[in-house]
């Protein structure tokens, strides 16, 4: 009964957050749609655009400022009309979601020219980019941001929606040091487990080409296999694309045949290697839901803990065995303990004498 009850209630999210998102284009310009190029130095309403900052499936994304506010953006502009409905579910999605670690929408137009979403901007690096340039992150450092993501993703999970592209490219870095923080960007799936929406949303994406047989002419690594038989699609699916991140992150590679994490980097902790086995398997033995892989996340962490708390005694337990006045000159042993048995010799000699 309760997993009836439970059933229902997901459903219920399910189809409200449907509703939310809506699959009507009243929003989106009938007729030829012209999307004007813009460079650094163009302006689009308030804001002046500043450079360009990356490219994606869907268009180009520029740093801007509202020159009223004096406030920094991300703005997204599609490559052309083919991108506009996936980039409208990715501005409503991330717009009706509030989560520390997903990237809000600030603003967006579909039918100025160009077409516009307005994103938080994010001052830091992809974590693509982060292991590009620095490699595999260690356990310690990469396991807090991994806590982060998976959180994000529980969040937009229990609201009804579905990333569809869980890749490090997706994630940005802001922060520095202990103070690290995961935001989640590019929204782009569609809500609830329907079959021909959620191929929709993943086609419009540059992870994904259908052939006219509808075969996955080519595959990345972090689409899962339900997804490339054109099977209906669940939150397992960013489970699975989740695992593959988790890996990549950990050893600097994607995952190929039935190795864990450890096996390519000794040293990290049984629980995420447990994590990586639950999330990059089968959709039957799969973890349907992201609160059993925190619940890995969190005795990872306490691990990671203790092992900061011995490396911050060590220092002190070294200087307290050494603590020593300054200006103490060392003892030279072997000279006192010569020095001592001529005394005691001296001291036996007189007291022969005298007897």
């Amino acid at each position: 009964m309760e997993h009836v009850l439970e059933t229902w209630l997901r459903a219920s999210v399910l189809a409200g957050a449907k509703e939310a998102v809506g699959e009507q284009a009243e929003d989106i310009p009938d007729g030829e749609v012209t999307i004007r190029q813009v460079r650094p130095g163009d302006r689009i309403l308030d804001y002046r655009i500043l450079a360009l900052i990356g490219r994606g499936g869907f268009g180009e994304v520029y740093r801007a400022e509202h020159e009223l506010l004096r406030r920094i953006v991300a703005i997204k502009i599609p490559h052309d009309v083919g991108a506009l409905p996936a980039l409208r579910r990715s501005a409503r999605i991330q717009g009706i979601l509030d989560d520390r670690g997903i990237v809000r929408t600030l603003e967006a137009s579909l039918r100025h020219d160009p077409p516009y979403v307005v994103f938080e901007h994010v001052d830091g690096p992809s974590l693509a980019e982060l292991i590009h340039r620095a490699g595999p992150l260690p356990w310690t450092r990469a396991l807090p941001l991994l806590r982060q993501i998976a959180g994000s993703l529980h969040h937009a999970h229990e609201h009804g929606f579905i990333h569809g592209d869980v890749k490090p490219a997706n994630v940005l870095i802001e922060g520095e040091a202990e103070r690290e923080q995961a935001r989640l960007t590019d929204f782009g799936s569609t809500s609830g487990s329907h079959e021909e929406e959620a191929r929709k949303a993943w086609g419009l994406s540059s992870s994904v080409v259908l052939d006219s047989r509808s075969e996955v002419a080519g595959t990345p690594p972090y689409i899962a296999p339900e997804v490339v038989r054109g099977e209906p699609v669940d939150e397992r699916a960013d489970v699975y694309g989740f695992g593959v991140l988790l890996f990549e992150v950990l050893t600097g590679h994607v995952p190929e045949g039935r190795d864990l994490p450890s096996d390519l980097v000794p040293g990290i902790p049984r629980e995420l290697d447990a994590a990586f086995d639950r999330c990059f398997a089968r959709r039957e033995r799969r973890a349907q839901r992201f609160a059993e892989i925190q619940a890995l996340f969190d005795r990872a962490e306490r691990r990671r803990q203790c092992r900061a708390n011995v490396r911050a005694r060590k220092p002190l337990l070294a200087g307290g065995l050494d603590r020593r006045p300054s200006g103490h000159r060392e003892v030279d042993v072997p000279r006192m303990a010569a020095i001592l048995a001529a005394a005691a010799l001296t001291l036996i000699l007189m007291l022969v004498t005298t007897h």
